[in-house]
């Protein structure tokens, strides 16, 4: 039962894999959706199966998040003492 398991999660994911590989729209995000889903088969299922729309908004998300955790890591923390 397993190894029909481990068969119908590695078919699940190929099939997001090609569909977000042979869209052009989606493998625009194709780093960022693929690095998502790594090991979680429902990111897998629902990419092979929810509407392109879907996909590139949860994928526009997921970079703006990016930059905006990239941001405040860049700035510089106060630390209360007056610049000289």
């Amino acid at each position: 039962m397993s190894e029909l398991t481990n068969a119908q999660d590695n078919q699940v994911r190929l099939r997001a894999e090609d569909r977000v590989r042979s869209s052009p729209d989606l493998r625009s995000y194709a780093e960022i959706i693929l690095n998502a889903a790594r090991g979680d088969e429902s990111d897998w299922e629902w990419i092979a199966t929810a509407s392109e729309g879907e996909i590139l908004r949860w994928a526009e998300d997921l970079r703006d998040s990016e930059r905006d955790e990239i941001a405040r890591d860049e700035i510089p923390v106060e630390t209360g003492q007056a610049w000289r």
